[in-house]
This record gives structure tokens, C-alpha cells and sequence, in this order.
């Protein structure tokens, strides 16, 4: 017999998949289209399942683009076709962290509530500057709500569960972008069960809540301080890593930190050999200088002896000159080596920091990783600037 989901799994797993719901289809034509002029011609698009389109599109775009090279008998791609195609997937990741869903578990019933808004434009995607319109901010119009109800018959299937499915939605409908987003998902929920419950504490039954993204500190000290059960997915991507992946990860993260440390031993061994050299250096000018005083000093007499002597301590003097330059050729070169090594070490320094944070990212719970946000007149939910919830029953339990 199956054993049915805990709730922070219902709300974890639920907030994610809504989340990506929402966002796809909001904004998968503008993709599309997007990526039809990034790659002239090619139809990128491959299967249409929320969780998995945008996965699917760059996999297919890539296909695409090398048989095209094939066919076209390119040696190798277009550098500007990748910067396009990678500068639209980080602008499209970006604008996509500032959507939020939430969903709450009381009992048997599952509470969904989120901040979106439906982009126009690629603009909008590219730099959030859309100018929207009221309808195509929250929940309100119902445009998700068949996907809403859809995705939770499923998700009673799948799981062999029985649950009531309700979509939380301010009375109070906002009119900007800003209003929008001043309502965050995790307190519209509290905000909703505290309407229920006038004049009580606590967490009202909330057995847990689940985030499709990082809590910002002020909901996150909120849940905190309620003791309400809570996770979020800690990155934006659209997939998880898998054991394997995180292993890789981990790893690198090692193997770079290993390589960061050779290139500092290999740094502080040419800081020696410069040492060294450069008292060589000293030794051979002093020896030097020595020398050519004493050639200076000795007498130009007519004598065979004088001149005899002359000569000689002009021959050990530009011996040691020299030695004096050849141990300056030396410093040269092990100064250069120095300098190569320096710059070999912080590059090793900043590849082992970036894949040491990844391997955190990958390792640790998302309130390491908490987001700061203004407050907005209706982040806390008792105040009465907040506004009063509404509820719309989205599925009855069977």
C-alpha cells in the first residue's frame, strides 16, 4: 500500500509544479517566438509538458542548429548565435525568480496562493518593464484555473490522495505591478487562515508550506516564529540536480579546490626561487663593485708587475660582471615565472570560490539563501492595510 505524501512534500512538490505552470503558460509563445529569431527558420520547441518545455527547447534548438551547421557544412558555431541564445536564458531565469508561488496544507485541504503577472513582451521578460494591464496581475481573471484544477487531479491520482484544492486570492485586486508583488504568497495564506480565526494565535492548522522559490527574510522570520513546517526550492532552474549531478558538482568543487592549492604552492616556490636569486643578484653586484674598486685602486706603474696586475684585476672584474648580469637574466626569468603564477593562482583562486559556491548552493537548506525585498504595506498579514482573502474552490474532494 502506498504511503501518502507528508504535507511539507505536498506543498513543496505542488508550489513547484504550479509555479512552472503558471510561468510556461503565461510565456511560452513569447519563447517561442524568441527563440525562432535566434535561430532563423528551426522550430525549437519539443515536448509541451510544463515541467519539461523549456528543457526541451534549448535541447531541440541545439539539434537543430548542428544539423543546420551540417548541412551548411559550418566548421564550427556562430559565437554571436550562442551569446543571443545564452544571454536570453539568463534574462529569462532572472525574470523568472520574481514569481512566487505558495501553497499551504490544513488538514485536507490545500491552500494555493502567488504572486504573477503575465508578461506582453519579450521586453518584458528581458528587462520587467512591461507596462500590464490589471487583468494580467495575480489569479483573479481565472486564466489558470483549469491548469490548477487539472494538475491537482493528477496529483490526487498519482499519490492516491483525497484533497481540497482551494486558490487564495486578495480582495483587494492590484492595479500595478507593485501592489502585486507587496502581497507575498506565504502571507496571503496565514492572512487567509487568521480571517477564520479572529482573534487567535499560532499557526491556525498550517501543517506546512511549501515555496516555489527562497523565502524573503521577513516571511521566512514570519514562518519562523508561527513554528509553521515550511521548504522552498532553493535555485530557479527548472530541474533539480540529480544525486549524480550533485556528486559531480561536489567533486569539481573539490578538484578545484585541490587545483587552487597547488597553484598556491606553485606561487609561494617561485617566490622562493625569486628570493634566492635575487640574492644572487646582491652577492654578484657586490662582488662586482668589490672588483671595480679594486681595479680602480691599483697604481698604473710602468712596471711589468703593475701592468701584469692591472690586467688581471680588470679580467676579474668583468667576470664579474658578468656573473652580476647572468644572475640579473635569472631574476628576469623567475620574476616572470612568479607573475605567471600569480595570475595562475587567482584564476584557480576564483574557479574553486564559483564551483565551492555551487557545491553549497547544491548542499544547503534554502534559508541560506534568503532574499531582500522592501517591505510593502501588505507583507504583514495583520495589518489591516493587508486587505481581506477571498478563497475560489478549484477541486472538492471525491
Amino acid at each position: 500500500m502506498a504511503v501518502a505524501p507528508s504535507a511539507l512534500t505536498v506543498a513543496l512538490d505542488l508550489s513547484h509544479r504550479l509555479g512552472w505552470e503558471f510561468w510556461l503558460h503565461d510565456h511560452a509563445a513569447i519563447t517561442r517566438n524568441v527563440l525562432l529569431e535566434l535561430h532563423s527558420g528551426e522550430s525549437p520547441t519539443g515536448d509541451d509538458s510544463p515541467q519539461h518545455l523549456s528543457n526541451e527547447i534549448k535541447k531541440e534548438a541545439k539539434k537543430a542548429l548542428e544539423e543546420k551547421r551540417k548541412a551548411m557544412d559550418l566548421p564550427k558555431p556562430d559565437p554571436k548565435e550562442h551569446e543571443a541564445l545564452n544571454k536570453w536564458w539568463k534574462l529569462y531565469w532572472n525574470e523568472k525568480r520574481m514569481e512566487t508561488v505558495a501553497v499551504g496544507v490544513r488538514g485536507n485541504e490545500v491552500l494555493i496562493a502567488a504572486n504573477v503577472k503575465k508578461r506582453i513582451t519579450a521586453r518584458g521578460i528581458e528587462t520587467g518593464k512591461d507596462e500590464l494591464p490589471p487583468e494580467n496581475l495575480g489569479l483573479h481573471d481565472g486564466r489558470h484555473d483549469a491548469m490548477i484544477r487539472a494538475a491537482c487531479v493528477q496529483y490526487n491520482k498519482e499519490h492516491k490522495v483525497n484533497y481540497k484544492y482551494t486558490l487564495l486570492l486578495p480582495e483587494r485586486r492590484p492595479e500595478t505591478k507593485e501592489q502585486n508583488s507587496e502581497r507575498h504568497a506565504e502571507m496571503q495564506i496565514y492572512a487567509y487562515v487568521r480571517q477564520q480565526n479572529p482573534g487567535g494565535t499560532g499557526a491556525w492548522g498550517i501543517e506546512a508550506i511549501g515555496v516555489s522559490k527562497p523565502l524573503c527574510r521577513s516571511c521566512l522570520s514570519f514562518v519562523k516564529v508561527k513554528k509553521i513546517p515550511y521548504d522552498a526550492n532553493p535555485r530557479y532552474y527548472l530541474n533539480e540536480p540529480t544525486v549524480t549531478e550533485v556528486k559531480e558538482i561536489v567533486e569539481r568543487a573539490q578538484k578545484s579546490a585541490t587545483q587552487a592549492q597547488t597553484a598556491a604552492s606553485n606561487l609561494e616556490a617561485c617566490r622562493a626561487q625569486v628570493r634566492a636569486e635575487s640574492a644572487k643578484v646582491s652577492a654578484a653586484t657586490a662582488n662586482y663593485e668589490a672588483a671595480a674598486r679594486a681595479w680602480e685602486a691599483a697604481p698604473d706603474g710602468p712596471s711589468d708587475e703593475a701592468k701584469r696586475r692591472k690586467a688581471e684585476l680588470l679580467k676579474a672584474m668583468k667576470q664579474a660582471m658578468g656573473a652580476r648580469d647572468k644572475a640579473q637574466r635569472k631574476l628576469t626569468i623567475s620574476t616572470a615565472r612568479m607573475n605567471s603564477a600569480r595570475g595562475e593562482k587567482e584564476k584557480a583562486d576564483e574557479r574553486s570560490r564559483v564551483a565551492s559556491e555551487r557545491a553549497n548552493m547544491v548542499n544547503t537548506r534554502p534559508e541560506d539563501f534568503n532574499l531582500d525585498v522592501p517591505p510593502g504595506h501588505w507583507l504583514d498579514p495583520k495589518s489591516d492595510q493587508f486587505g481581506r482573502m477571498s478563497a475560489r474552490p478549484i477541486l472538492q474532494p471525491n
